[in-house]
Formats: C-alpha cells, structure tokens, sequence
C-alpha cells in the first residue's frame, strides 16, 4: 500500500470514529426569572423620564413593557389627564400620600419614572499611510464614533409610594467608517444613541419581567449505541418525549455507558426536570468523573433556584 493511499484510508477511518462518536450543540429556550419579584404587580405605566432624549426613553420602555405580555401597561396620556385632574405630578408620585390618590383610581400598579444622569459622544479620525505593490503611496482614514447613556430609573409602589426597585443603567454604542485618500463619510450619532437606549431598555425589562435566553445544549452519540444518535435526532426537532425514550432504552441497553445517562440527564434539563437530570448526570459522572459533567449539575442545581423564583414571580 502507498503512502499516499494509507493516509487516505486513514482520513476516512478517523472521519467515521468521529462522526460516530460526535457531539452535538442544540439551542434550547430556557426562562430566567426577573431579577426582582414584582408578584401582585399586574399593571405598570411608565411615567416622567427627564433628561436628554427622555421622551425616546418613555416610548421605548412602554412598547418593550407591552411586549413582555406580562403587566397591563397604561397609556401615559391617560395617566397625565388623571394626574391633571387630581393636581398630581409626577415629581410629587414618590410622596406616599400623593401615590396614594392614584393608587385609588387605578389600582395595585407600578410606576417606572428616571432621569438621564450623563450622555456623551466622542469621534476620532485617524489615518494610516501605507505603500501599494506598485509603489504608490496612499492613505487610509478611520472615523470612529462613541455614544454612551447613564440613566437612573426607579419603580415605584403606586399605592404606597414605596420604591420597588433603583438602578443606574449605562450602555455604550460604537460605529467606524473608512475611506482611502479622503475624509471618511460622517457617523449618524443619533443612531448610536438609539442602540444605547435599546440595550439599557432590554436591561431594564430583565430586571422586572422574566424573559427568555437560548443555551445550546450538548449531546453525545456513539457509534456503538444507535438509540443515542436516534435521541439526538428527536432533540434537534425539539421532539423531547421521543429523545428521551430513546435514551431511557439506551440507558436500559448500556447501564455502563456514561454517554448514554449524560445525554437522558441534558434531555431531562432541557425539558425542566432537574431533579430527574442531576440523578442521570451524577450517574454520568460516576462513569466518568469529567469536570464538564460537574458544571453541568451545578448549572441544574442553578435552574432549581430560578425555577423557584419564577414560580414565585408568577404566582404559581
């Protein structure tokens, strides 16, 4: 056998053991809780938010409030007639005894109101002279832009004036234009500004409604043990009662395979039971003492205590 044609042989053979013995990444929907517990909370409006560019804040917070589908958020036109009507301001909402007139009229809510502390936009040109392969010379010119936004917004109790919940929020948006042997084009600023309140409104929401991030999960097949390969297969269509009955088989097929109760304990985390996954994935580690197994039954014992405190959050 050449040289030539052993390295092919062996290329193929090696690709095959890999394949069969692979892993794949699966992007699963996992709910966090809101970083404070607004339960009996169930509407919300967004009132004064002064500084530089508050009216963009105030619309923006409304609109992403309205899209979590968690509170019932009041129309802030309305809430000014209100407030006109009961010589209320919104300055005057954190004192218990004016919050409590609203509370009267409308009901258990919260209130987000803020001040843009700080704003700033720094732009730089720079340039760069570098020589072509023909000799020539040339220039390149770099602009870069910088916006940053602080912004302090509080919730407060409306009934009682009490103040939920206070955090300084900042973000900082960038933008870079090039150009060879001449200015380059200018850097729409307003836009930048616009992604620095989008990132500290998607903060903020975090902190007051759950909301929902995408892990990729890993599964381990192997070529010895076709069930395992069959579940990963359900799992990547999100099939998850089929993945797991092919891993349960695989499990009740090879009780010495580590694979196979490591990939039924992702199966049971990915679906909510952890409980359930701790057992497989320890079972896993017992098998095999991989320091991955280890984290992945810390991030279970993690999932326990958030699912808690969405429960709790939602009342359920």
């Amino acid at each position: 056998m050449s040289i030539r044609r052993f390295f092919v042989l062996f290329s193929i053979i090696l690709l095959l053991v890999l394949i069969g013995c692979g892993t794949t990444a699966i992007r699963v929907p996992i709910v966090k809780p809101a970083e404070i517990n607004l339960k009996g909370i169930e509407k919300i409006a967004v009132g004064e938010i002064s500084g530089f560019m508050g009216l963009d804040f105030a619309d923006e917070l409304t609109t992403a409030l309205f899209n979590t589908e968690r509170y019932e958020v009041l129309d802030r036109q309305n809430l000014n007639s209100i407030l006109s009507e009961q010589g209320l301001t919104w300055t005057g909402i954190a004192n218990p005894k004016e919050s409590a007139k609203l509370g009267d009229i409308i009901g258990a809510a919260a209130l987000v109101v803020g001040r843009v502390s700080d704003h700033s936009y720094n732009e730089e040109v720079t340039y760069d002279d570098r020589k072509r392969k023909d000799g020539t010379n040339y220039r390149i010119y770099w602009r870069k832009g910088l916006a940053k936004l602080v912004i302090n917004l509080k919730v407060i109790d409306v009934q009682t004036g009490r103040i939920l919940a206070t955090k300084q929020f900042e973000a900082g948006y960038s933008a870079q234009t090039t150009a060879t042997n001449s200015k380059p084009a200018e850097i729409d600023k307003t836009s930048l500004y616009r992604g620095c309140r989008e990132d500290i409104v998607k903060q903020f929401v975090k902190m007051i409604a759950p909301y929902t991030v995408y892990v990729k999960m890993s599964f381990l097949s192997d070529g010895d043990i076709p069930d395992l390969q069959m579940g990963v297969n359900m799992a990547k269509v999100g099939n998850w009662d089929n993945a797991i009955s092919y891993f349960q088989r695989a499990v009740k097929e090879n009780p010495g395979s580590w694979k196979a109760h490591y990939d039924l304990g992702m199966a049971y985390e990915c679906t909510g039971d952890y409980e359930i996954a701790i057992e497989r994935l320890t079972t896993a580690y017992s098998l095999n003492p991989k320091n991955s197994i280890q984290t992945e039954i810390a991030y279970c014992r993690q999932r326990i205590e958030e699912q808690r405190r969405l429960m709790e959050q939602l009342g359920e």
